[in-house]
């Protein structure tokens, strides 16, 4: 199926966007229930959710969560952790992945057409997006990339072959924070997406706002978002902070992953490419791009680092040291994050 096409479309300033047309991926048959039948099986990754509650929430925040109605009754650590992407097993069918969820978003589709179509970062091809009209899910439909996920593939790699690892990320995040903005001082989604931080949506606090066109719209709407849980006097010192920050360094606006943990590069070791015997690790695909869009320039390194947990060492820090660091940033963005689990 040929490439979606990718044009440049005129739009008000509020909400420049790329348009990336999906009219001929819209199309498929498939539906949510097709992916519980014979032909798909799930798989059980450990997704950015998954990472998130492991890492911050535990059953009796989740409880004190939902006491304070955060979090509807129904929510379970597992439910929210469930994977929602299912593989095809029809020898019949070329392989592919389909991601299906009410929180997965066309915009996901776009982008990933948009970074195919300028970029050479590896990402799935996208088959289809759809929403499903008898569940509201959105899913979408992309090839499958065979690979292992590199915190997996992490332990059995040698040193220099981490380093080699390491100057390919740092080469596709280079190339990825040349994507300029429709408008200099856009900040949100490609096609006019929202901006999005997925810490909210964990504590059921809307994860999503409107694009927004300065660097202090989108700060101001990450201290806006905590109005009911913050005390006014941390809010002003850390909006005091930013301000601060904002005027003595002038941040630019890059293209940003926003979510680029270990769990969604995958690697494969290529035969071809060997020397003297020799393996020959490769990024074979980027995955999870739902939190990608254009945004401030150390928001890669901040959320590449609470992944870490502000540690650069290993596999979970490794994203971290790939691109500027931004030390200040993270530590006000940490205590921001404390305020939210508690």
């Amino acid at each position: 199926m040929a490439s979606p096409e990718v044009t440049q479309r005129k739009s008000p300033a509020s909400t420049p966007a790329v348009e990336v047309s999906l009219s001929s991926l819209d199309t498929a048959d498939i539906t949510t229930s097709d992916l519980e039948g014979p032909n798909y099986e799930p798989l059980n990754p450990r997704t950015l959710l998954d990472s998130f509650l492991n890492a911050t929430i535990d059953n009796r925040q989740i409880q004190l969560s939902i006491s304070k109605g955060r979090l509807p009754k129904s929510y379970t650590r597992e439910e929210h952790a469930k994977a929602t992407v299912y593989k095809s097993v029809d020898a019949s069918q070329p392989r592919h992945i389909v991601k299906c969820s009410w929180l997965t978003s066309q915009t996901e589709a776009v982008t990933l057409a948009f970074i195919q179509s300028r970029t050479t970062i590896p990402v799935p091809s996208v088959i289809f997006s759809k929403i499903d009209n008898s569940t509201k899910k959105t899913m979408i439909c992309m090839s499958y990339i065979e690979g292992t996920r590199l915190s997996d593939a992490w332990p059995q790699l040698d040193a220099e072959q981490k380093v080699d690892i390491e100057a390919q990320l740092r080469g596709y995040l280079a190339e990825l924070r040349s994507l300029e903005p429709p408008v200099p001082t856009y900040i949100g989604g490609v096609n006019g997406g929202p901006v999005r931080d997925v810490r909210l949506r964990m504590l059921s606090i809307p994860a999503t706002g409107e694009p927004v066109s300065s660097v202090a719209e989108f700060e101001d709407w990450l201290l806006g978002t905590t109005h009911t849980i913050l005390p006014a006097r941390v809010k002003a010192y850390i909006k005091n902070k930013m301000v601060r920050q904002r005027e003595q360094k002038g941040y630019n606006i890059v293209f940003t992953h926003g979510g680029l943990y270990p769990e969604n590069i995958l690697v494969r070791n290529e035969k071809e490419g060997r020397t003297m015997g020799q393996d020959n690790w490769k990024i074979v695909g980027i995955l999870d791009w739902s939190s990608a869009g254009w945004y401030p320039e150390y928001w890669e390194f901040v959320k590449a680092m609470e992944q870490g947990f502000c540690s650069m060492d290993g596999c979970a820090g490794m994203v971290a040291k790939c691109v500027p660091e931004y030390r200040e940033e993270v530590l006000l963005a940490e205590y921001y994050k404390l305020t939210l689990d508690h």
